[in-house]
């Protein structure tokens, strides 16, 4: 099982001055990455990261951060901003990027099986088993079967509900993305604290994460790096031949 990368997500206020302190430097440890809007300092983004990943609006591009981190990435939401930016710069790395939501728990009023004349609130099963990507009034799965379609082989899930409760990354989305894309997938929205990306390792299925800066600031890089390692197998001591002896 391959290691999640760990990026940090840092505000356009953090990179609004050069040298800013972006994680605890006390634990000697750095993210794989940080990802920064496009209208940050270049100047200011972290030397000691591995990849910038810059978030751009539909006519931003990354060009003037190439000389941050060892590999430039650009972010954009939206498939076919993705797609066309894709065309107009094709030796950028692009990631799609999406917000995903549940839909709300849907009810129809039917007939009932039991006689005429009577109607039952029955769920639509299929909003309990779905994720919507905001904005597009569209299912993830066909969202990102359109992605594949599209050429785009990297793709940022946000998970807006996991977000907002701040108790653990949405794994369910995870778990249905990968079904329906074989591309990179990174995932963002409710890590917290460092069990969060432990229970991301165990799941496993996504090539990155990205926390907020402040997750880094109150727990440590070298805290979250460590939880996001895949755990160690459990291997079992065969019993001696013939049984233990007295």
């Amino acid at each position: 099982m391959e290691n999640t990368g760990l990026y940090l997500e840092i505000g356009a206020a953090a990179t609004a001055e050069p040298g800013p302190r972006a994680w605890p430097e006390e634990d000697g440890a750095a993210p794989d990455g940080v990802v920064v809007p496009a209208s940050a300092d270049p100047d200011a983004v972290p030397a000691a990261v591995g990849t910038c990943v810059v978030l751009c609006g539909p006519d931003e591009d990354a060009t003037r951060f190439a000389g941050c981190g060892a590999h430039t990435r650009a972010a954009i939401t939206g498939l076919e901003a993705c797609a066309r930016q894709r065309e107009r710069r094709p030796g950028a790395a692009w990631v799609a990027r999406a917000e995903v939501y549940r839909p709300a728990a849907r009810f129809d009023f039917r007939p009932a099986d039991h006689g005429e004349g009577f109607k039952t609130y029955v769920p639509d099963l299929a909003t309990y088993r779905s994720h919507h990507v905001a904005g597009e009034n569209e299912d993830l799965r066909d969202w990102l079967r359109r992605a594949a379609a599209l050429g785009v082989d990297a793709v940022w899930l946000h998970g807006l509900d996991a977000a907002a409760a701040g108790r653990g990354l949405d794994l369910d989305m995870l778990a249905r993305a990968r079904d329906a894309f074989r591309g990179v997938i990174w995932i963002s929205g409710g890590a917290s604290e460092p069990v969060h990306l432990a229970n991301l390792a165990a799941e496993g299925g996504a090539q990155a994460v990205v926390v907020p800066q402040a997750v880094a600031r109150a727990h440590g890089v070298a805290a979250l790096s460590a939880a996001l390692k895949p755990p160690l197998p459990v291997t079992l001591a065969a019993a001696p031949a013939g049984g233990a002896r007295a």
